[in-house]
């Protein structure tokens, strides 16, 4: 059963993904941002079962391309280009797997 709480603090850290700054610390913060997306993610899997899986999947993955586009940004080897896509990626998959739960928990 989906978790109204879970599908918040999920909506709550993909904002804060998709709304970050760019600056000096920009990799770290996103780092960190990916990391509780990640959290809220298996928190939602785990709580929905597979009714989700599909979204969830399609979501896991995107994060996985933005933590390494991230790292790459980080040790001098991506561009912010690829973090931007990357990140937009993770934007596109959290909206699929909101709109899969919106009848359900209403945001």
């Amino acid at each position: 059963m989906v978790v109204a709480g879970d599908v918040a603090a999920l909506r709550a850290s993909v904002k804060q993904v998709t709304q970050v700054s760019i600056g000096a610390n920009t990799a770290s913060e996103l780092k960190s941002r990916l990391s509780q997306v990640s959290s809220d993610l298996s928190k939602l899997a785990s709580d929905a079962g597979s009714q989700l899986s599909p979204q969830v999947d399609a979501l896991k993955s995107a994060l996985s391309q933005a933590q390494t586009a991230v790292s790459s940004l980080a040790s001098g080897n991506g561009s912010i280009t690829d973090v931007a896509s990357a990140v937009g990626s993770v934007g596109t998959a959290a909206s699929a797997l909101f709109t899969k739960v919106s009848a359900r928990c209403p945001s």
